[in-house]
Order: structure tokens, then sequence, then C-alpha cells
């Protein structure tokens, strides 16, 4: 047996899930970012997710974030395609209401409780008329 000074893992996942906790506890934050890696689980209405932020002009990620949505809020994603016309899917761009969970096997994830559809509405709009600017400025 070592005489290093030692602890079991789960006691140290254990710790991290406390410190997650105290920080993190009954907290909600709106969080801008783009949907990757989206599995839907139809039977339990289940989603899982990645939440990225994308380097300003750049390709590589600045942040990632699992992320899960129980059958709750997956009510919130029908409402929000419904609305939007956009299929919740990789790339989309949204703003979701999220809380900090630390599971001590499956590790640190976010999970969604809702999502802002005015938001990706008016990316929509936005990107709709950059098209017809550079529409009209190419072809004028």
């Amino acid at each position: 047996m070592s005489e290093i000074p030692h602890i079991k893992l789960s006691e140290l996942a254990e710790r991290i899930r406390g410190v997650i906790r105290g920080a993190f506890e009954n907290q909600f934050y709106w969080v801008v970012a783009e949907v990757s890696g989206h599995k839907y689980i139809a039977a339990k209405e289940w989603h899982y997710l990645d939440l990225v932020e994308k380097m300003e002009g750049k390709a590589s990620e600045a942040a990632k974030l699992k992320c899960t949505v129980w059958s709750d809020a997956s009510k919130k994603i029908e409402e929000f395609e419904k609305v939007t016309g956009q299929k919740f899917a990789d790339g989309l761009q949204v703003l979701v209401k999220v809380k900090v969970e630390y599971h001590i096997v499956y590790g640190l994830s976010l999970v969604l409780s809702d999502v802002d559809h005015s938001y990706t509405l008016g990316n929509i709009e936005r990107q709709r008329l950059e098209t017809l600017m550079r529409l009209v400025k190419e072809n004028p």
C-alpha cells in the first residue's frame, strides 16, 4: 500500500459536486450558444446535446458544455420549433435557460429548462435582410 496521502476518486468527485452545488444551486442562466451533437430520444422525450460557443471569426470552439433536456422541458423545444419553423438541430444559434449540474459519474453538464424563440427569430430575420442586401448589391 502506498504511503502517499490519497483519497478515493468518488470522494474527490463528491467534493467537486459539493463545491459546484454550493456555487450554482437554484441558479439559472440565459446562455447564447450553438447546438451541436443533438440527439433526441423520442421514447423518453429527452434531448442530449452540446452547447458550443465558437471563437469569433473562427471555426474553433471557445467553450463547450454537455446539455440535457428532460421531458418536461422537451415541450419547450416543441414550442420553439412550431413558433420559429426551425428544427432544433446542430448549427442552430439559440438563447437557452440552463442550470449547472455535476454528477459524480457523468460529470459537469447543463440542464435546459427554456428556449427563447424570439432570439432565434431575430437571427433568422437579420440573416434574411443581410441576404437581401447582398443580392441587391450584387445585382443592381
